[in-house]
């Protein structure tokens, strides 16, 4: 029986199609800043004059949705318990949680209202992800907003670009998802994109800082 030496079974592994796809996945993978930055772009140039009618009521319908499941969730055991942690945690009062009237940090407040909306298990699904988006990006916008003095139409144009961003990720990874929870992988992309539009309008220069976040996932 003959004896393979080590250079030539590494390039019998080399042959084979595992490794040869896992080069391809390297490839993509290499690829993935540039893909990230030309959809962060798309997203930075976002304007509401640019929102079909149809896109600006779905975002009002998102809204109204997560504060009504919110309004239930607020009466949760659980919630109550989270909410108090954070109001004694306490900091800059810079938005306002649901139901409550406390003022928390932007973070703190977008937080504990997306707990409430959730909780309820009444919030919004993205049935192609599999994903509470709507109560994440609703939750950040209307917290930021607050805190900026955003106008309602910045408001948004926020929430539909957080929910787009949040959408393409999720087409992006495609049918096999073992080892992602859609809410937290997919969604993240939403509220860092909805979290970055100031208060004009506008987005601000997070081009390259979206690009890189989404890239790493």
């Amino acid at each position: 029986m003959s004896v393979l030496t080590r250079r030539e079974l590494l390039a019998s592994l080399a042959a084979t199609p595992l490794l040869r796809q896992i080069r391809q996945d390297d490839t993509t993978r290499a690829d993935a800043p540039h893909t990230a930055l030309a959809l962060a772009r798309i997203l930075n140039s976002m304007r509401y004059s640019d929102l079909p009618p149809t896109v600006i009521d779905r975002a009002k319908m998102l809204i109204a949705s997560t504060l009504a499941s919110a309004a239930s969730g607020s009466l949760i055991p659980s919630v109550r318990i989270v909410r108090s942690l954070a109001k004694e945690e306490g900091g800059k009062p810079e938005a306002t949680v649901w139901f409550d009237g406390s003022k928390l940090p932007a973070s703190g407040a977008a937080r504990v209202n997306a707990m409430l909306s959730d909780a309820a298990a009444s919030d919004d699904s993205d049935l192609r992800n599999v994903a509470h988006t709507g109560t994440t990006v609703v939750s950040t916008g209307l917290a930021v907003a607050e805190h900026t003095g955003a106008t309602g139409r910045d408001v948004l144009c926020a929430i539909t670009a957080g929910y787009e961003a949040a959408g393409r990720i999720g087409a992006a990874l495609g049918d096999n998802r073992q080892g992602f929870h859609a809410s937290v992988i997919v969604a993240f992309g939403g509220v860092v994109t909805t979290a970055g539009r100031d208060d004009d309008g506008r987005a601000c220069d997070w081009d390259e800082q979206l690009g890189a976040r989404v890239s790493r996932g």
